[in-house]
């Protein structure tokens, strides 16, 4: 009986922090997506004489058919190791299901640099890739990774018109 009461006192002290580890599992899974999103777009630039991927002009950027601009995103850089799965933070309950079905979403925002060489470069202040919200919760704004490769929490830069 005592051994029963000593589980059951553990597993209650325990709940509460398997939500917190799961939370942090999630921020974890974020941050390895932003660097395998960066690392993607570093080697594309490389490929393509340092021109950012510019995205066709006709194509929506939200709405139903934001998906379009999202598989865009995808077929761009699948062939540098980000899969599909790494555009979906784990923080995202509506990207669930999305890896197995024929539907593309991503949680993360890219910016739109012009076709000049090196312009991803010029803004070092202007993040690659954001997340689209405050996934992680606690209000502190979405995670960034900037041309340097480090990563930022939060809205509290100035954003500039990269074009």
């Amino acid at each position: 009986m005592i051994v029963i009461v000593i589980i059951a006192l553990i597993a209650t002290l325990t709940f509460p922090f398997m939500g917190w580890m799961r939370a942090k599992a999630a921020y974890a899974g974020c941050i390895s997506n932003l660097t395998a999103l960066h690392g993607g777009l570093s080697s594309y630039l490389g490929d393509h004489e340092m021109i950012w991927p510019q995205v066709p002009p006709k194509l929506p950027r939200s709405g139903d058919k934001g998906d379009m601009l999202a598989k865009w995103w995808h077929d761009q850089l699948e062939p540098y190791g980000c899969s599909k799965s790494t555009w979906l933070c784990k923080g995202d309950d509506g990207a669930q299901g999305i890896i197995e079905s024929e539907t593309y979403y991503s949680t993360y925002t890219v910016t739109e640099f012009d076709e000049q060489p090196n312009r991803a470069y010029q803004w070092t202040r202007q993040p690659w890739v954001m997340e689209s919200g405050d996934l992680h919760g606690k209000g502190k704004g979405p995670n960034m990774i900037f041309p340097d490769g480090h990563i930022e929490r939060g809205m509290s830069i100035m954003f500039m018109n990269p074009k």
